[in-house]
């Protein structure tokens, strides 16, 4: 778990002993998913998340990001915990690509990730593409996740999007989420956004979901890039609620 760490932060850092660093924005997120079906055996599988992202620049090129985020699982009581680091180039002022690592834990299970990613933004369409390799450390197991997440702007407040996520696991454990998002801005800074879709997610330790959910976020920038330029990773992202 250290070397991963230690790599992803030296990955994200490399470029800043010889360039200034500027904070370039950050964004905090406040979200809820629950199953459509409600409580199931007298409780409700739901997720309350906290999250926040912080971006800098190195130089003309360069960029870093930090992830902070904390999740809890209401029906288990348990909190979710997660840090994770990211470091970009920019191939162009739209396109950056990088590389990210980090931690997470929650319940019994430790989780470490990294892996690689992209990110195109033009103002009016966003995309982002990753693919992850995750160990959870108690029992052993390996995987591999792609995901793929965006959103096109229909009018100047409202967007339209969605989000892919396949995993193959060891033991046969496999990762599904499949998510139509609708987003509105409600100021330049703030926006709210609904998902609903479907998932089939199991998580040694963690816990596992395979059914249709709901889900609400709130988010808000600042900065003078207003808002961070990738999204969250880890195994606990993909959970809709446990």
């Amino acid at each position: 778990m250290r070397t991963i760490l230690i790599a992803g932060l030296a990955t994200a850092a490399l470029p800043c002993a010889a360039q200034q660093v500027d904070v370039t924005g950050g964004e905090l997120r406040f979200g809820y998913e629950r199953p459509v079906d409600g409580e199931q055996d007298g409780e409700t599988p739901s997720k309350t998340s906290l999250e926040g992202a912080m971006s800098f620049g190195v130089g003309r090129a360069f960029a870093a990001q930090a992830d902070l985020a904390l999740d809890r699982f209401d029906a288990r009581g348990d909190y979710g915990k997660s840090l994770g680091v990211h470091g970009a180039y920019a191939i162009s002022p739209l396109t950056h690509v990088g590389g990210f690592a980090g931690y997470e834990s929650a319940g019994r299970a430790d989780v470490t990730y990294f892996g690689g990613e992209v990110a195109v933004e033009t103002g009016v369409t966003a995309v982002e593409g990753y693919v992850m390799a995750a160990t959870e450390h108690d029992s052993g197991v390996e995987g591999t996740v792609w995901g793929i997440e965006g959103h096109q702007g229909v009018t100047p407040q409202l967007d339209l999007g969605g989000r892919l996520n396949l995993g193959s696991f060891d033991r046969g454990v496999d990762v599904t989420r499949i998510g139509l998002t609708a987003a509105y801005a409600v100021t330049p800074a703030a926006r709210v956004e609904a998902e609903l879709g479907t998932a089939d997610v199991e998580v040694p330790g963690l816990g596992s979901r395979d059914d249709a959910y709901l889900g609400v976020k709130a988010t808000f920038t600042f900065g003078p890039g207003q808002g961070s330029t990738f999204g969250r990773r880890g195994l606990l992202d993909l959970l809709p609620g446990g």
